[in-house]
């Protein structure tokens, strides 16, 4: 099973997370391999995201992936709404924070999943290498598209169709880069700047999951916990 410990221990020696993490909001030195960018955070987008005018408003907090269980959630509840309740289509806003962990993987595309994850799975601990899963170049994201069979379609694509956000945490996602970095023998920047231009269609950066756990509650968006 994966633990956070897994998550913050970076792929080598002396790099960990929870260090970078504090330095997600201003450039890294030269030393380290590459100066990652300050975070720029488009608050206009997320507000707006926060100010639709829908009937439910919904998030979820996620910090692993557990075979795709925030996704789960989140269609189960906009079915609710859509189907068992009779409601409109897209009544609701379904968002879901992914931080920490590896639950953060979601939000990239098929690209960081071929390209980056795949390739670096054997050199990342054991713990992430279990949640992620049995990776192969070309498979893709697993949760991104739509399932070719059976009716079941709990897919970002579709997801996002239906109204539902992803907010990434900046601070994991720096952490996240670096330690791909090294796996893979890239710069952090270069990592990060790949991670960064690759996000899903509905998924957008913000400073801290927490904080935008938090954000979400005062705008009156109800929460759960969907995975620790």
């Amino acid at each position: 099973m994966t633990t956070r410990k897994d998550f913050l221990i970076a792929s080598t020696a002396a790099a960990t997370l929870s260090p970078v993490a504090a330095k997600a909001a201003s450039p890294a030195s030269k030393s380290d391999g590459g100066e990652i960018p300050a975070f720029v955070f488009d608050k206009a987008a997320f507000d707006a995201i926060l100010a639709r005018d829908v009937k439910h408003r919904f998030s979820f907090a996620s910090e692993k992936l557990q075979g795709g269980q925030v996704c789960s959630s989140m269609t189960n509840v906009l079915d609710a709404c859509d189907g068992a309740l009779g409601e409109k289509p897209v009544s609701a806003t379904s968002a879901a924070v992914l931080y920490h962990g590896t639950s953060l993987a979601l939000g990239f595309n098929d690209r960081v999943w071929n390209e980056m994850f795949a390739k670096a799975l054997p050199k990342l601990p054991a713990g992430i290498r279990t949640d992620l899963g049995d990776l192969k170049p070309g498979d893709g994201n697993p949760w991104l598209h739509k399932p070719k069979v059976g009716d079941y379609d709990a897919s970002i694509d579709t997801l996002g169709k239906r109204g539902a956000v992803f907010f990434l945490c900046n601070n994991a996602t720096t952490g996240f880069a670096r330690s791909l970095a090294t796996a893979l023998g890239m710069t952090p920047a270069a990592a990060y700047a790949k991670l960064t231009a690759n996000l899903v269609p509905t998924a957008m950066l913000v400073p801290a999951g927490v904080w935008a756990i938090h954000a979400l509650q005062e705008a009156r968006f109800t929460y759960q916990q969907v995975t620790l």
